[in-house]
């Protein structure tokens, strides 16, 4: 299998992004935890944020910003979510239908 690298610098640096209770990082966090240089670093970043997967926001009292995933990837945790209750339930219902009796004591 073929590997992009262009794709595998950008999921380490969304997966830099998810460590620490999604607290965000600086770019010179980012660029320390994944060893990507500094332009791709930012410019990854910036794509990133133009197709609403981060955020930048100014660190209070300082010109530093700080790096964050976006609400997009809650939205697709709860959907997931959703898909795997809704999946569950089925099995439920088929257990319900087989045996006679609840699948849950």
């Amino acid at each position: 299998m073929t590997e992009n690298r262009s794709v595998l610098r950008a999921t380490s640096i969304l997966e830099c992004l998810f460590s620490d209770d999604f607290s965000g990082k600086t770019l010179d966090d980012v660029i320390a935890a994944t060893d990507i240089p500094w332009t791709t670093v930012w410019r990854i970043l910036k794509t990133l944020e133009s197709q609403g997967w981060v955020t930048e926001t100014t660190i209070q009292g300082g010109k530093k910003t700080r790096w964050k995933t976006s609400r997009k990837i809650l939205e697709i945790a709860h959907a997931y979510k959703r898909y795997a209750l809704n999946k569950a339930h089925a099995i439920e219902l088929e257990y319900l239908n087989i045996a006679g009796e609840e699948l849950r004591p």
